[in-house]
């Protein structure tokens, strides 16, 4: 395992599956198309929209990365203990 996921996602393992990884990957587009939504309504003077949508642009872009670049690990660990598909 990758040391960095090491140290942020201890704990027990998690069943790694196949179908996690598009799942995250496709759920995390609506996340970075809101948080940019948010981005770019900011610049009408409203500083707050950009306080709230940066870091939902930004946890939307993580979960994307972690989906094409990371390990199986890494998204298991995501997902927590869904075992079978679906909740």
């Amino acid at each position: 395992m990758h040391p960095v996921v090491n140290i942020i996602c201890h704990g027990v393992q998690r069943p790694q599956r196949r179908w996690k990884r598009p799942l995250l990957a496709v759920l995390s587009l609506p996340i970075i198309a809101f948080g940019a939504v948010l981005v770019f309504a900011s610049i009408a003077e409203k500083f707050w929209v950009l306080m709230l949508g940066l870091p939902v642009l930004t946890y939307g872009l993580l979960a994307f990365m972690v989906a094409i670049l990371g390990c199986d690990e890494c998204v298991a660990k995501i997902y927590g203990d869904w075992k079978h598909g679906w909740p």
